[in-house]
């Protein structure tokens, strides 16, 4: 039987000590970096692989490069904030009692926050050297995701009990409340709407400015990746198995039933739009890396490959032109998706 499909060519670019947990691509120079439960943090380029000079004790949470310049923001299970760039080196700029479970930055590269135990933190970025903590949020639970607004203005926070809302004092702005735990906050480019994906299976939205809001559950798992598609129409939704992509056109996905992409044997460990696009990347943990062309009623799937090892964490290349994918072997893989 000959495949509807294309199978696509991936080459192994780095290889670490443990699992990978967290993977960012620079917009500046394409390079890579990656965090591993080892806590060891490399940065891979095409001319070389550089291990850091630093290590997070108990492991990696989270690494992010600023939207702006080549500075990297990683964060530890010791639950240190710590800076970096190849011309200034390293400086610890926060700290907390908790793990890193997320780092966020806002899109003028001047401040990062940083989910660290039941607290926020946010440090104002200059530099490496140039950069303090700016204010710091206190939760009765486990802050578990954030992200800023589109323009920057506000930070989502979820914990358990909905998504908190900051400005820039201390104080909260607004809340979102939902008796439920939040996993992964999202929001769409056009500034209208955010998601969260929950403990319960679930999927939880709101209206940004008038907090009106609707849930979709059912789904067989709790749910650890969302994305909207570059036009803010399509919120894509990874669970067991498969991908579902709800239509937030018109009066929105309310009522209706969602676009299913199947293509997985398990769950799915990264899920993103490729940069102005309407193609989707997604990994499963059975390895395979997929590249989908949403269409109702038409072959969606349109490439994919199984790299061998089980994937972690998976992100596209500054182009769009490459997946690059961290593996719970320590592997680094780059797929090459340009043929598509």
């Amino acid at each position: 039987m000959v495949a509807s499909h294309q199978i696509l060519e991936f080459t192994e670019i780095a290889r670490l000590r443990d699992c990978i947990e967290s993977i960012s691509v620079s917009v500046v120079d394409d390079c890579i970096a990656a965090g591993s439960l080892a806590g060891e943090v490399a940065v891979i380029s095409k001319a070389k692989t550089l291990t850091l000079p630093f290590e997070h004790d108990f492991g990696v949470g989270a690494v992010a490069w600023s939207p702006t310049s080549n500075i990297l923001a990683t964060g530890g299970m010791d639950g240190v904030i710590r800076l970096w760039s190849d011309s200034e080196g390293d400086a610890t700029v926060a700290s907390g009692k908790g793990w890193v479970a997320g780092i966020s930055w806002r899109q003028d590269g001047k401040e990062i926050a940083a989910a660290i135990g039941k607290q926020v933190v946010r440090v104002a970025v200059g530099g490496v050297a140039d950069s303090n903590e700016s204010a710091r949020h206190d939760f009765e639970s486990t802050a578990t995701c954030l992200a800023y607004t589109t323009n920057g203005q506000r930070l989502g926070v979820g914990s358990y009990g909905g998504v908190s809302w900051f400005e820039t004092g201390d104080k909260i702005v607004r809340h979102f409340p939902w008796k439920g735990a939040p996993l992964t906050i999202s929001m769409s480019p056009n500034g209208k709407w955010v998601a969260t994906g929950n403990q319960d299976a679930s999927i939880h939205c709101w209206k940004l400015w008038s907090g009106d809001d609707l849930q979709m559950s059912g789904y067989e798992t709790k749910i650890q990746h969302l994305d909207w598609d570059p036009n803010s129409r399509y919120l894509a939704v990874g669970s067991v198995a498969d991908i579902s992509l709800w239509d937030f056109s018109g009066r929105g996905p309310k009522g209706s039933k969602p676009i299913q992409l199947a293509g997985h044997a398990r769950h799915a460990v990264a899920l993103k739009y490729q940069p102005q696009s309407q193609l989707i990347m997604s990994a499963g943990a059975e390895g395979t890396v997929c590249i989908w062309r949403p269409s109702p009623g038409k072959q969606s799937l349109v490439a994919n490959v199984n790299i061998g090892e089980e994937p972690t964490c998976a992100v596209w290349s500054r182009d769009g032109r490459s997946v690059i994918v961290g593996t719970a072997l320590g592997g680094v893989f780059e797929v090459d998706a340009h043929v598509v």
